[in-house]
């Protein structure tokens, strides 16, 4: 997924207001209407300061001028309360639905399409990038405020001195732009330091998880804590120099707006002939805006960040819908002109057919067809139901490949599946992907039995004392105690689980490569035949030759090809 290059202030705003525009047309004219009504309060407020400075040095007491202060005092923190409150109902309302289409396309992308994503990437632009743009509405609303007070002001002043409105916003449109170079400086120096600390934290933790080889090594255990010093000092040499630049630049900035204020009050009587009240009130108004200005300048790489993020969940919502990932689409397409099958056709089957499968990977990068990685096939295979099928190979072979092929996961490039001699369609139907319980890999066990809420609470302790884990899981109101535990006994659980499925079919990718001398033998010799003698069909990629004598059948795969069938 490519980087969204950050833009100007400007496409940062449009592309984070886009986001109020989605939203309901009375919300978008109320934020506008009260973003007005809350930056003219602003100017209101900046007028009514200068003009009870006046009157007390004219010797009356300003009453009017105070009321007119709390007016526009409460008119600015009213209106903008209420930005804030509809830009962010916006805004999550918004981002929600995105977040909710993203997984709804998710669940239906096709596997190796979902694997070229990244499900790392996703789970990021759905975590990470969606707080950040979370985040940025209210400092949109801050910056498009301080921006039209920043205007205001100025057109505000030109009416009281052209000249020196031009002089003093100029210079201090100057020190804010200082000001942004500070925290840029800042930012900087604080990512190196944050390259050298991660850097130091990989060292650590190699030493924390390798202490019995550091341990029996003096060479090793020297030569480790000499590149500890090295990056501690490095770390501190670079977060000091950081502070060094920064207090500097601090120091400059304060020293710049003093000498703006000692030069309004000195220099522009003498420039300009400003009379004593118009350099007051310059005074007061440079004071007054600094922080507005500072807000929409020092914001901008918030904002641009939060607009990278935006950029970076429509482009993984683009690359779903190009993906064909809406409920029904790609089967639709893919099956239009292919015959259908009856479901109870695959659900009563006796037997499933593998006729010419290929698949072919795609190279990193590799964009388009035709694909150039990692063929497996062409297969064939014959799989009668009840049977134990072990699928044997070394690793790399294409095992794996060829159980997301036959339980439908992986779309075929050639080749087709059949249920007792009937082809089914290149997109295998739902009908036949539910015939499988599959425990893969990269299985995933969830706290709650989604899908099966009725389930009988004692079958459940059964299957868990039966897989020897009822010690370290519960199972209790529809959600197991804990899901926290060694891979081997999580792949038990994912075997409470896929038993509580009850499929015709049971698909696992080395269910028994984590298991104990003890379990694995329980696996082959007892949980495996008492399978097949209530009918079911066990597909089961292992590597323990000793056992493989419990299987009716064995696969054998090499290089991407079924070598052997017996």
């Amino acid at each position: 997924m490519a980087e969204h290059q950050p833009g100007s202030l400007s496409d940062n705003v449009a592309s984070l207001w886009s986001l109020v525009r989605s939203g309901p047309g009375e919300g978008r004219r109320q934020v506008a209407i009260d973003l007005a009504i809350a930056a003219i309060s602003d100017v209101i407020v900046l007028y009514s300061i200068n003009e009870v400075i006046r009157v007390y040095r004219d010797g009356g007491f300003p009453t009017r001028e105070m009321f007119l202060f709390g007016v526009a005092a409460s008119a600015s923190i009213i209106s903008f309360a209420r930005v804030l409150r509809v830009v962010s109902q916006s805004y999550n309302r918004v981002l929600s639905r995105m977040t909710l289409q993203i997984l709804d396309k998710t669940r239906h992308v096709d596997l190796a399409q979902f694997e070229a994503l990244g499900g790392a990437s996703i789970l990021a632009r759905l975590t990470t990038d969606v707080d950040r743009v979370l985040g940025a509405g209210a400092l949109l609303m801050g910056v498009l405020k301080s921006a039209g007070l920043v205007i205001l002001a100025f057109l505000y002043f030109m009416m009281r001195s052209v000249e020196a409105a031009v002089f003093g916003f100029g210079a201090l449109a100057l020190l804010t732009a200082m000001t942004v170079h500070k925290g840029a400086t800042l930012r900087k120096g604080f990512q190196r330091a944050e390259v050298v600390k991660a850097e130091l934290l990989a060292i650590g933790a190699g030493l924390v998880r390798g202490i019995k080889q550091v341990k029996v090594h003096r060479g090793r255990r020297e030569a480790i804590l000499a590149d500890v010093r090295e990056h501690a000092t490095k770390l501190s040499s670079e977060q000091a120099e950081t502070f060094r630049r920064y207090y500097a630049e601090d120091a400059l900035g304060f020293a710049f707006f003093f000498s703006l204020q000692a030069f309004i009050v000195i220099g522009f009587p003498i420039l300009f002939s400003t009379d004593a009240t118009t350099t007051g009130e310059l005074v007061m108004t440079v004071w007054y805006i600094s922080g507005a200005m500072g807000m929409v300048f020092k914001n901008q790489p918030e904002l641009a960040a939060a607009s990278a993020a935006l950029a970076r969940v429509r482009a993984l919502e683009s690359q779903l819908d190009a993906s064909g990932a809406t409920p029904a689409t790609a089967a639709t397409a893919a099956t239009a002109a292919e015959p259908a099958i009856d479901d109870h056709l695959v659900e009563g089957f006796t037997s499933l057919g593998v006729h010419g499968l290929t698949y072919r990977y795609r190279t990193p990068g590799e964009v388009g067809a035709p694909r150039r990685g990692f063929q497996v096939g062409p297969l064939e295979a014959t799989i009668p139901r009840g049977d134990i099928v072990f699928v044997t190979g070394n690793n790399g072979s294409g095992k794996s490949t060829f159980l997301k092929l036959l339980t439908g996961l992986y779309a075929p490039d050639a080749g087709t599946l059949s249920c007792d001699g009937h082809t089914l369609p290149r997109v295998a139907p739902e009908a036949y992907r539910n015939l499988f319980g599959v425990i893969l890999s990269d299985f995933v066990v969830f706290e709650r039995l989604y899908g099966m809420e009725d389930v009988d609470p004692a079958r459940v302790t059964a299957l868990l004392e039966e897989m020897e884990i009822a010690h370290k899981v519960s199972f209790a109101a529809g959600r197991f105690s804990t899901v926290e535990l060694s891979t081997g006994q999580r792949k038990r659980l994912a075997m409470v689980v896929a038993l509580l499925q009850d499929r015709p079919i049971l698909v696992l990718d080395e269910w028994a490569a984590d298991q104990d001398p003890a379990f694995r033998a329980t696996f082959y010799r007892k949980l495996l035949p008492a399978l097949k003698r209530k009918g079911k069909t066990v597909i089961a990629v292992t590597h323990d030759e000793q056992y493989f004598s419990v299987a009716d059948r064995r696969l054998a795969f090499r290089d991407g090809k079924l070598v052997s069938e017996a």
